[in-house]
Protein backbone atom coordinates (compact mmCIF):
# COMPACT_ATOMS: atom_id res chain seq x y z
CA UNK A 1 0.00 0.00 0.00
CA UNK A 2 1.55 3.31 -1.13
CA UNK A 3 1.62 6.59 0.72
CA UNK A 4 1.80 10.04 -0.82
CA UNK A 5 4.36 12.46 0.51
CA UNK A 6 2.77 15.74 1.57
CA UNK A 7 4.09 18.87 -0.07
CA UNK A 8 6.47 20.94 2.05
CA UNK A 9 4.77 23.67 4.00
CA UNK A 10 5.20 27.07 2.33
CA UNK A 11 4.77 29.82 4.92
CA UNK A 12 4.56 32.47 2.19
CA UNK A 13 1.26 31.04 0.97
CA UNK A 14 -0.20 31.45 4.43
CA UNK A 15 1.09 35.02 4.58
CA UNK A 16 -0.52 35.74 1.24
CA UNK A 17 -3.86 34.39 2.45
CA UNK A 18 -3.62 36.45 5.63
CA UNK A 19 -2.77 39.61 3.65
CA UNK A 20 -5.65 38.99 1.25
CA UNK A 21 -8.11 38.50 4.09
CA UNK A 22 -6.79 41.59 5.86
CA UNK A 23 -7.09 43.72 2.73
CA UNK A 24 -10.63 42.54 2.07
CA UNK A 25 -11.63 43.35 5.63
CA UNK A 26 -10.00 46.77 5.40
CA UNK A 27 -11.70 47.56 2.08
CA UNK A 28 -15.15 46.66 3.43
CA UNK A 29 -14.48 48.68 6.56
CA UNK A 30 -13.48 51.73 4.48
CA UNK A 31 -16.59 51.49 2.30
CA UNK A 32 -18.74 51.57 5.42
CA UNK A 33 -16.63 54.37 6.92
CA UNK A 34 -16.93 56.37 3.71
CA UNK A 35 -20.73 56.06 3.74
CA UNK A 36 -20.89 57.09 7.38
CA UNK A 37 -18.64 60.07 6.71
CA UNK A 38 -20.88 61.17 3.82
CA UNK A 39 -24.05 60.86 5.91
CA UNK A 40 -22.42 62.68 8.81
CA UNK A 41 -20.81 65.35 6.59
CA UNK A 42 -17.52 64.72 8.37
CA UNK A 43 -14.99 67.33 7.24
CA UNK A 44 -11.31 66.58 6.80
CA UNK A 45 -9.36 63.34 7.27
CA UNK A 46 -10.92 60.91 9.74
CA UNK A 47 -7.93 59.28 11.41
CA UNK A 48 -7.65 55.79 12.89
CA UNK A 49 -4.68 53.70 13.94
CA UNK A 50 -2.10 53.91 11.16
CA UNK A 51 -4.32 55.48 8.52
CA UNK A 52 -7.19 57.78 7.64
CA UNK A 53 -10.14 58.25 5.30
CA UNK A 54 -11.38 61.47 3.68
CA UNK A 55 -14.72 61.78 1.88
CA UNK A 56 -13.78 65.32 0.74
CA UNK A 57 -16.50 67.14 2.64
CA UNK A 58 -14.11 70.08 2.32
CA UNK A 59 -10.53 70.71 1.19
CA UNK A 60 -8.91 70.67 4.61
CA UNK A 61 -7.20 67.32 3.99
CA UNK A 62 -5.75 68.37 0.62
CA UNK A 63 -2.50 70.22 -0.04
CA UNK A 64 -4.18 72.53 -2.54
CA UNK A 65 -1.05 74.61 -3.05
CA UNK A 66 0.82 71.58 -4.41
CA UNK A 67 -2.03 70.17 -6.51
CA UNK A 68 -2.13 70.77 -10.27
CA UNK A 69 -5.13 71.61 -12.48
CA UNK A 70 -7.71 70.44 -9.95
CA UNK A 71 -11.18 71.89 -9.38
CA UNK A 72 -13.10 71.25 -6.16
CA UNK A 73 -16.88 70.87 -6.46
CA UNK A 74 -18.17 71.96 -3.05
CA UNK A 75 -21.77 71.08 -3.96
CA UNK A 76 -20.93 67.42 -4.59
CA UNK A 77 -17.78 67.09 -2.45
CA UNK A 78 -15.41 65.86 -5.15
CA UNK A 79 -12.42 66.78 -7.27
CA UNK A 80 -12.31 66.90 -11.05
CA UNK A 81 -9.96 68.24 -13.69
CA UNK A 82 -10.21 72.01 -13.99
CA UNK A 83 -11.61 73.43 -17.23
CA UNK A 84 -10.03 76.86 -17.69
CA UNK A 85 -11.49 77.86 -21.03
CA UNK A 86 -10.93 81.62 -21.14
CA UNK A 87 -9.12 84.51 -19.55
CA UNK A 88 -10.17 88.06 -20.28
CA UNK A 89 -8.08 91.20 -20.15
CA UNK A 90 -8.81 94.74 -21.25
CA UNK A 91 -7.64 98.32 -20.92
CA UNK A 92 -9.89 101.14 -19.80
CA UNK A 93 -9.93 104.52 -21.52
CA UNK A 94 -12.34 107.33 -22.26
CA UNK A 95 -11.74 108.13 -25.91
CA UNK A 96 -12.50 106.38 -29.17
CA UNK A 97 -10.80 106.12 -32.52
CA UNK A 98 -8.16 104.03 -34.24
CA UNK A 99 -4.93 102.36 -33.25
CA UNK A 100 -2.46 102.28 -36.13
CA UNK A 101 -0.82 98.86 -36.13
CA UNK A 102 1.45 99.59 -39.09
CA UNK A 103 2.01 102.59 -41.33
CA UNK A 104 4.14 103.21 -44.37
CA UNK A 105 6.43 105.28 -42.14
CA UNK A 106 7.17 102.96 -39.23
CA UNK A 107 5.91 99.90 -37.44
CA UNK A 108 3.69 99.75 -34.40
CA UNK A 109 2.47 96.63 -32.65
CA UNK A 110 0.02 96.29 -29.79
CA UNK A 111 0.44 93.94 -26.88
CA UNK A 112 -1.08 93.02 -23.55
CA UNK A 113 0.34 91.00 -20.68
CA UNK A 114 -1.28 88.09 -18.89
CA UNK A 115 -0.27 85.63 -16.16
CA UNK A 116 -1.95 82.20 -16.32
CA UNK A 117 -2.90 80.65 -12.99
CA UNK A 118 -1.54 77.24 -14.02
CA UNK A 119 0.25 75.49 -16.86
CA UNK A 120 -1.88 76.08 -19.94
CA UNK A 121 -1.76 76.16 -23.74
CA UNK A 122 -3.04 79.21 -25.63
CA UNK A 123 -5.37 77.93 -28.36
CA UNK A 124 -6.72 81.24 -29.66
CA UNK A 125 -7.07 84.96 -28.91
CA UNK A 126 -10.08 87.19 -29.61
CA UNK A 127 -10.29 90.98 -30.06
CA UNK A 128 -13.44 93.08 -30.19
CA UNK A 129 -12.96 95.34 -33.24
CA UNK A 130 -15.35 98.27 -33.76
CA UNK A 131 -13.73 100.12 -36.68
CA UNK A 132 -11.30 99.40 -39.52
CA UNK A 133 -9.26 101.57 -41.85
CA UNK A 134 -6.87 100.33 -44.53
CA UNK A 135 -7.14 96.70 -43.42
CA UNK A 136 -4.08 94.48 -43.74
CA UNK A 137 -3.75 90.90 -42.53
CA UNK A 138 -2.63 90.80 -38.90
CA UNK A 139 -1.39 87.97 -36.64
CA UNK A 140 -1.02 87.23 -32.93
CA UNK A 141 2.12 85.95 -31.21
CA UNK A 142 2.97 84.91 -27.65
CA UNK A 143 6.07 86.51 -26.13
CA UNK A 144 7.93 85.96 -22.89
CA UNK A 145 8.33 88.93 -20.55
CA UNK A 146 11.46 90.93 -19.81
CA UNK A 147 11.07 93.57 -17.09
CA UNK A 148 7.56 94.53 -18.18
CA UNK A 149 8.01 94.36 -21.96
CA UNK A 150 7.74 91.59 -24.56
CA UNK A 151 11.02 89.70 -24.85
CA UNK A 152 11.15 86.79 -27.32
CA UNK A 153 8.42 84.88 -29.13
CA UNK A 154 7.51 81.44 -27.83
CA UNK A 155 5.65 78.91 -29.95
CA UNK A 156 4.16 79.48 -33.37
CA UNK A 157 2.28 82.51 -34.71
CA UNK A 158 -1.47 82.48 -35.19
CA UNK A 159 -3.30 82.29 -38.47
CA UNK A 160 -3.54 85.64 -40.33
CA UNK A 161 -6.78 87.59 -39.88
CA UNK A 162 -8.17 90.37 -42.08
CA UNK A 163 -9.66 93.01 -39.74
CA UNK A 164 -13.37 93.70 -39.91
CA UNK A 165 -15.98 95.09 -37.58
CA UNK A 166 -16.43 91.88 -35.66
CA UNK A 167 -14.79 89.65 -33.12
CA UNK A 168 -11.38 88.87 -34.60
CA UNK A 169 -10.21 85.37 -33.70
CA UNK A 170 -6.54 84.44 -33.99
CA UNK A 171 -6.14 80.65 -33.89
CA UNK A 172 -2.86 78.87 -33.14
CA UNK A 173 -2.68 75.67 -35.19
CA UNK A 174 -0.34 74.35 -32.51
CA UNK A 175 -1.44 75.71 -29.11
CA UNK A 176 1.35 77.64 -27.36
CA UNK A 177 2.33 76.23 -23.92
CA UNK A 178 2.60 78.78 -21.10
CA UNK A 179 3.65 78.18 -17.49
CA UNK A 180 1.55 79.05 -14.47
CA UNK A 181 2.37 82.19 -12.44
CA UNK A 182 4.61 83.44 -15.26
CA UNK A 183 4.04 86.68 -17.14
CA UNK A 184 3.59 86.58 -20.93
CA UNK A 185 2.49 88.92 -23.70
CA UNK A 186 0.11 88.60 -26.62
CA UNK A 187 1.40 90.82 -29.43
CA UNK A 188 -0.76 91.82 -32.42
CA UNK A 189 1.00 93.06 -35.55
CA UNK A 190 0.61 93.02 -39.36
CA UNK A 191 1.90 90.08 -41.35
CA UNK A 192 4.01 92.39 -43.53
CA UNK A 193 4.68 96.11 -43.90
CA UNK A 194 1.76 97.64 -45.82
CA UNK A 195 1.89 100.60 -48.17
CA UNK A 196 -0.89 102.37 -46.32
CA UNK A 197 -1.92 102.72 -42.71
CA UNK A 198 -3.41 99.58 -41.14
CA UNK A 199 -5.75 100.65 -38.39
CA UNK A 200 -8.29 98.91 -36.16
CA UNK A 201 -10.72 100.64 -33.83
CA UNK A 202 -11.26 100.11 -30.16
CA UNK A 203 -14.58 99.56 -28.45
CA UNK A 204 -16.36 102.85 -27.80
CA UNK A 205 -15.21 104.48 -24.59
CA UNK A 206 -18.71 104.34 -23.12
CA UNK A 207 -18.59 100.53 -23.18
CA UNK A 208 -16.42 100.26 -20.10
CA UNK A 209 -14.97 96.88 -19.14
CA UNK A 210 -13.57 98.18 -15.88
CA UNK A 211 -15.35 95.71 -13.61
CA UNK A 212 -13.26 92.66 -14.46
CA UNK A 213 -10.12 93.82 -16.21
CA UNK A 214 -6.78 92.17 -15.53
CA UNK A 215 -3.62 93.71 -17.04
CA UNK A 216 -3.39 96.94 -18.99
CA UNK A 217 -2.92 96.77 -22.75
CA UNK A 218 -0.07 98.88 -24.08
CA UNK A 219 1.37 99.88 -27.42
CA UNK A 220 4.91 98.71 -28.11
CA UNK A 221 7.57 99.63 -30.68
CA UNK A 222 7.60 103.13 -32.24
CA UNK A 223 4.45 104.49 -30.65
CA UNK A 224 3.84 107.44 -32.96
CA UNK A 225 0.17 107.66 -31.96
CA UNK A 226 0.30 108.35 -28.22
CA UNK A 227 -2.85 107.73 -26.22
CA UNK A 228 -4.30 105.12 -28.52
CA UNK A 229 -3.44 102.37 -26.08
CA UNK A 230 -5.77 103.87 -23.49
CA UNK A 231 -9.01 103.01 -25.23
CA UNK A 232 -11.40 100.25 -24.26
CA UNK A 233 -9.71 97.24 -25.80
CA UNK A 234 -11.09 93.83 -24.93
CA UNK A 235 -9.11 90.61 -25.43
CA UNK A 236 -10.06 87.03 -24.62
CA UNK A 237 -7.52 84.20 -24.34
CA UNK A 238 -8.92 80.74 -25.03
CA UNK A 239 -6.95 77.89 -23.48
CA UNK A 240 -6.84 74.30 -24.65
CA UNK A 241 -8.68 71.82 -22.49
CA UNK A 242 -6.60 70.30 -19.71
CA UNK A 243 -5.77 66.60 -19.93
CA UNK A 244 -5.64 65.66 -16.24
CA UNK A 245 -4.97 66.68 -12.66
CA UNK A 246 -2.72 65.90 -9.71
CA UNK A 247 -4.02 65.71 -6.14
CA UNK A 248 -1.87 65.56 -3.01
CA UNK A 249 -3.06 65.07 0.54
CA UNK A 250 -1.74 66.96 3.50
CA UNK A 251 0.89 65.02 5.42
CA UNK A 252 -0.09 62.75 8.30
CA UNK A 253 2.55 61.58 10.77
CA UNK A 254 3.05 57.82 11.11
CA UNK A 255 4.03 56.25 14.42
CA UNK A 256 7.61 55.78 15.59
CA UNK A 257 8.35 52.76 13.43
CA UNK A 258 8.96 53.10 9.69
CA UNK A 259 5.96 51.87 7.64
CA UNK A 260 6.88 49.03 5.29
CA UNK A 261 3.72 48.98 3.12
CA UNK A 262 0.58 50.95 2.42
CA UNK A 263 -2.93 50.03 1.28
CA UNK A 264 -4.79 52.65 -0.79
CA UNK A 265 -8.47 52.92 -1.72
CA UNK A 266 -9.76 55.58 -4.15
CA UNK A 267 -13.48 56.28 -4.49
CA UNK A 268 -14.08 57.17 -8.15
CA UNK A 269 -17.20 58.39 -9.93
CA UNK A 270 -16.48 57.23 -13.48
CA UNK A 271 -18.92 59.78 -14.92
CA UNK A 272 -19.63 57.47 -17.86
CA UNK A 273 -15.93 57.10 -18.72
CA UNK A 274 -14.05 53.86 -19.32
CA UNK A 275 -10.59 54.05 -17.80
CA UNK A 276 -7.49 51.89 -17.52
CA UNK A 277 -6.02 51.83 -14.04
CA UNK A 278 -2.32 52.69 -13.79
CA UNK A 279 -2.63 54.51 -17.12
CA UNK A 280 -5.55 56.91 -16.81
CA UNK A 281 -5.63 56.79 -13.00
CA UNK A 282 -2.50 56.44 -10.89
CA UNK A 283 -1.69 56.54 -7.19
CA UNK A 284 1.52 57.05 -5.22
CA UNK A 285 2.46 57.00 -1.54
CA UNK A 286 5.23 58.99 0.11
CA UNK A 287 6.53 58.48 3.63
CA UNK A 288 8.84 61.52 3.59
CA UNK A 289 6.37 64.40 3.15
CA UNK A 290 6.19 64.13 -0.62
CA UNK A 291 9.92 64.19 -1.37
CA UNK A 292 9.84 60.65 -2.79
CA UNK A 293 6.92 58.50 -3.93
CA UNK A 294 6.34 54.78 -4.48
CA UNK A 295 3.70 53.97 -7.11
CA UNK A 296 0.74 51.81 -6.14
CA UNK A 297 -0.42 49.17 -8.62
CA UNK A 298 -4.17 49.78 -8.72
CA UNK A 299 -6.91 47.29 -9.57
CA UNK A 300 -10.59 48.00 -10.04
CA UNK A 301 -12.60 46.54 -7.20
CA UNK A 302 -16.27 46.62 -6.24
CA UNK A 303 -18.78 49.27 -7.21
CA UNK A 304 -19.87 51.22 -4.15
CA UNK A 305 -22.71 52.88 -6.10
CA UNK A 306 -23.99 52.66 -9.66
CA UNK A 307 -21.32 54.06 -11.97
CA UNK A 308 -18.84 54.44 -9.10
CA UNK A 309 -15.95 52.07 -8.42
CA UNK A 310 -13.23 51.46 -5.90
CA UNK A 311 -9.66 51.37 -7.12
CA UNK A 312 -7.38 49.64 -4.63
CA UNK A 313 -3.77 48.61 -4.30
CA UNK A 314 -0.93 47.83 -1.94
CA UNK A 315 2.66 49.02 -2.28
CA UNK A 316 5.87 48.16 -0.44
CA UNK A 317 7.44 51.36 0.80
CA UNK A 318 11.07 52.30 0.34
CA UNK A 319 12.74 53.16 3.63
CA UNK A 320 13.21 56.90 4.11
CA UNK A 321 14.50 59.15 6.82
CA UNK A 322 11.06 60.56 7.57
CA UNK A 323 7.63 59.19 8.46
CA UNK A 324 5.19 61.81 7.13
CA UNK A 325 2.65 60.08 4.89
CA UNK A 326 1.33 61.72 1.71
CA UNK A 327 -0.99 60.22 -0.91
CA UNK A 328 -0.82 61.44 -4.52
CA UNK A 329 -3.50 60.69 -7.13
CA UNK A 330 -3.16 61.62 -10.80
CA UNK A 331 -5.65 61.53 -13.68
CA UNK A 332 -4.46 61.43 -17.30
CA UNK A 333 -5.51 61.31 -20.96
CA UNK A 334 -8.45 63.73 -20.66
CA UNK A 335 -10.52 61.27 -18.63
CA UNK A 336 -13.38 63.25 -17.09
CA UNK A 337 -13.69 61.29 -13.85
CA UNK A 338 -14.45 62.54 -10.33
CA UNK A 339 -12.48 61.68 -7.21
CA UNK A 340 -14.93 61.43 -4.31
CA UNK A 341 -12.59 60.30 -1.56
CA UNK A 342 -9.72 58.11 -0.52
CA UNK A 343 -8.38 56.00 2.31
CA UNK A 344 -4.88 54.89 3.20
CA UNK A 345 -3.54 52.39 5.73
CA UNK A 346 0.11 51.74 6.44
CA UNK A 347 1.64 48.71 8.11
CA UNK A 348 4.85 48.17 10.09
Amino acid sequence: MGYSVPAPFDPSSLEDEIDQSFNQAFDVSMINSFRLAVVGSLAGPQCFNDGYIDELEDESGVDTGSCVDQAYDSSNDLYKTDTPSTETTWALGGDTGYLTLMSAISGLSMGFSFTPSGDRSVASVEIECQAVSGPQDIIAKVFTDNAGSPNVQTGTSSNPVTPSIATLTFTFSTPVPVSGSTKYWIVISPVSTPNTNCQIGAVNGSASYESGRHDTITSISNSEYPGSEGRDWKFVINYSALTGMELLTNKVDAEANDPVSARVIIFVDLNGETITENTDLKAYVSMDDGSNFDQVTLVQDAAYESGKSLYVGTVDLTARGDKQMVLKITVHNSKDIYIEGWAILWRY
